[in-house]
């Protein structure tokens, strides 16, 4: 019998692009970098009302290198909550829960399924939303994120006003994760709520329970997933072994 996988939504918010220490690396892992041009790009490409993104090639460019310089190093150190400002919201949790998947024991009734299939980035249908994704996946996608297994697919859905406007959830996400999960007797819809849009988060916890989605995030104070159970709602913080500090 072939292993169950999941697919894992993440909703991207402008971290990959804003965070204030992107660019720079923790001592033990080369010295603190100066990023003052990184944040000057980023700050005009916030002051840019358009942010047309033929115009700011050599932004991505440079995003994408120091976040993928960052996820080179040792999980010791990208994964400590001092260093998280140094890549995006998106990128961290979601190494930190694939680092638990990995970690848990043969049989665990709570996480039958633990191959991850897809990746799908919920983004705005704004540039600037799609900027965000699109340093996101191309990061996720390189060698240095280290996605785990074989033939595991990273990909950005866009759903317009995001960002800007209230969305009916309820309309737009069902039939979204049935589109990218067929089959879902076989296949398990998780959410990274870490990021993301605030309204849209709890638009997703709404409906976590009903479609029982399941939903992880991680909390700036600490270095393990938390994660929400669909059916009674409780919490429970996951306990890290690999990498004990």
């Amino acid at each position: 019998m072939s292993e169950k996988t999941y697919t894992l939504f993440i909703p991207v918010g402008t971290t990959s692009i804003y965070n204030g220490e992107i660019g720079k690396l923790p001592e033990s892992g080369g010295g603190e970098a100066d990023n003052k041009e990184l944040l000057e790009m980023a700050a005009d490409y916030r002051d840019d009302a358009d942010k047309n993104p033929k115009l700011y090639t050599r932004l991505f460019d440079k995003l994408v290198e120091a976040h993928s310089r960052f996820w080179g190093l040792n999980d010791a150190l990208t994964c400590r909550k001092e260093n998280y400002a140094k890549s995006s919201a998106e990128l961290t949790s979601t190494r930190l829960f694939l680092d638990y998947m990995e970690e848990l024991p043969p049989k665990d009734e709570d996480f039958e399924e633990r191959a991850l299939g897809k990746v799908v980035l919920l983004a705005s249908a704004g540039n600037e939303g799609r900027f965000a994704a699109e340093v996101v996946e191309t990061v996720m996608k390189m060698p240095n994120y280290r996605l785990p297994g074989t033939g595991v697919t990273v990909e950005i859905k866009a759903i317009p006003g995001l960002d800007v406007e209230f969305v009916d959830l309820g309309k737009v996400l069902p039939p979204l994760v049935d589109q990218f999960r067929p089959n879902s007797k076989e296949e398990c819809a998780y959410f990274n709520v870490t990021g993301g849009y605030k309204a849209t988060v709890a638009l997703i916890g709404f409906l976590a329970k009903e479609k029982r989605y399941r939903m992880f995030y991680v909390h700036e104070s600490i270095e393990t997933p938390i994660l929400l159970n669909e059916q009674t709602g409780r919490m429970k913080e996951a306990k890290r072994r690999r990498h004990a500090w």
